[in-house]
């Protein structure tokens, strides 16, 4: 009998021993993902960037003299704004052929500088000592000259830009003609964005010459300046000429930039 006893007590307390494992293993929840407690430094959360989109419109001054360039500009094949001088032997065939190809350009308008006895100005260029109205006959014979245009930027034009009252005469006839202005900025004594603001006309104004100096590592350097003021800024304008130089630069530069988040956009882009 008390054999039977022992069995039967162990028995019974192996029951109740396997009863209490298997209601506990029922009760065990493991922690999920979003209850389980991480440390802090290994949260991954995901983020809004706030990333500004940096354009630079680069303008090429000074078309009209010759066409062979043109093939190399077209290879690039990215917004950029030409600025056609006028009354050049080639001047209404590029505006004509960039027009058909969609792209952007506008008028370089001739202007007065301070050393205009030092140097050889285009014909129909803006003297200070004009008055309204022969001013506003070569810009419409310019205008004529060259047709499609979006707007106009000053070809030199250092005192012309700081005299008010010129500027006044040229911002104006501009923009009785749907035309913005690009001030090339040439000297910081310009009056440019005062008369435009005076007027209600679209302004902009230069950032960057990126080809007074003309070798290709000075040229680099300033599109690299360009390319600062644009991905700080959020945009920015390089002036440049239509010199084969130039174009080979661009042509290795274009790619690396639009890698770095720049954007290549035409000049009229930029305006409010």
């Amino acid at each position: 009998m008390t054999k039977i006893k022992i069995i039967i007590i162990t028995v019974i307390i192996a029951t109740v021993v396997a009863s209490f494992f298997i209601f506990q293993k029922k009760d065990y929840s493991p922690p999920t993902p979003e209850n389980e407690s991480i440390p802090e430094e290994l949260v991954s959360e995901e983020k809004t960037l706030d990333v500004k989109v940096a354009k630079l419109a680069i303008v090429l001054d000074d078309w009209g003299y010759n066409k062979a360039i043109l093939k190399d500009f077209l290879a690039l094949n990215t917004p950029m704004t030409c600025s056609i001088l006028p009354h050049l032997p080639y001047s209404a065939d590029i505006a004509n052929r960039l027009h058909k190809l969609k792209y952007e350009f506008i008028l370089h308008l001739p202007m007065e500088p301070y050393n205009a006895d030092q140097i050889s100005m285009e014909k129909n260029t803006i003297l200070t000592t004009m008055n309204s109205q022969q001013i506003t006959k070569i810009i419409q014979q310019a205008i004529t000259n060259i047709p499609h245009l979006k707007g106009a930027n000053n070809h030199m034009g250092s005192k012309a830009t700081a005299d008010e009252t010129i500027m006044n005469i040229v911002l104006t006839e501009l923009k009785n003609n749907g035309l913005f202005f690009l001030d090339s900025y040439v000297d910081s004594k310009s009056v440019g964005r005062k008369v435009a603001q005076a007027i209600n006309i679209s302004f902009l104004k230069r950032d960057v010459f990126i080809d007074n100096n003309g070798d290709a590592e000075s040229i680099r350097q300033q599109l690299e300046q360009a390319k600062i003021i644009a991905l700080g800024q959020g945009q920015a304008i390089a002036i440049g000429h239509a010199k084969p130089t130039t174009m080979s630069v661009l042509a290795k530069t274009i790619p690396e930039f639009k890698k770095e988040g720049i954007t290549f956009v035409y000049l009229s882009e930029l305006l409010d």
